[in-house]
């Protein structure tokens, strides 16, 4: 997890299409619970969810990763909470 904040701090992943902004600041708010499991919300249009950032980011940090929709504020906008245990180690 030390090398993910690392790389958000440097703001790596803003640039990725269509993603990147959107999964920098989840994962820059995102908790971790006393169990391990990481904890975010983030707005995602595709399904199924996250393909896209698992496949590029999330995949390399996170295990057994469960999404499920939320409702934000009333104004009709799709987000997603996403649970996600980290891995041991992150495959080079």
């Amino acid at each position: 997890m030390e090398e993910l904040s690392e790389r958000l701090g440097r703001a790596e992943f803003i640039t990725m299409k269509p993603f990147g902004r959107s999964l920098t600041d989840a994962l820059r708010n995102a908790r971790i619970r006393k169990d391990g499991v990481a904890v975010w919300e983030e707005e995602d249009y595709c399904g199924p969810p996250l393909v896209q950032e698992r496949e590029a980011v999330l995949g390399g940090y996170f295990g057994n990763i469960c999404v499920e929709p939320v409702r934000e504020g009333g104004d009709g906008r799709r987000s997603r909470r996403c649970r996600a245990s980290s891995r041991s180690s992150r495959p080079r």
